[in-house]
């Protein structure tokens, strides 16, 4: 009886890759003074090592969900769709004309 639940989550899995696969851009923004996510970096899918964590960040590619592709994140990079930026403040407190920057830089 266990097949069809793991067929289940393969098929669940392999959805979720398909649905992350579907936009054509990622912008992930960072707040450089963001105190509302720990770590900050995280914003840009960089994550404390799980073997010391508080003290190694590690970088995005060398996280857990991107080594598996948990969910799709290293075929969007493979596929070049990833782009980073980041701002002086807070946890999502840039500007209009920032946004309408990265908007425009990348969606138009």
């Amino acid at each position: 009886m266990r097949l069809p639940f793991l067929t289940q989550l393969a098929t669940l899995a392999a959805r979720r890759n398909d649905k992350f696969a579907m936009t054509s851009q990622y912008v992930w923004v960072l707040g450089t003074e963001d105190t509302v996510v720990w770590p900050r970096e995280g914003e840009q899918w960089r994550a404390m090592d799980p073997e010391d964590p508080f003290g190694t960040l590690l970088q995005w590619n060398e996280t857990k969900w991107y080594k598996e592709d948990t969910f799709g994140l290293a075929t969007a990079d493979s596929a070049n769709k990833h782009n980073f930026e980041s701002f002086d403040g807070q946890h999502i407190a840039f500007t209009n004309d920032e946004l309408m920057g990265w908007l425009e830089k990348y969606f138009m």
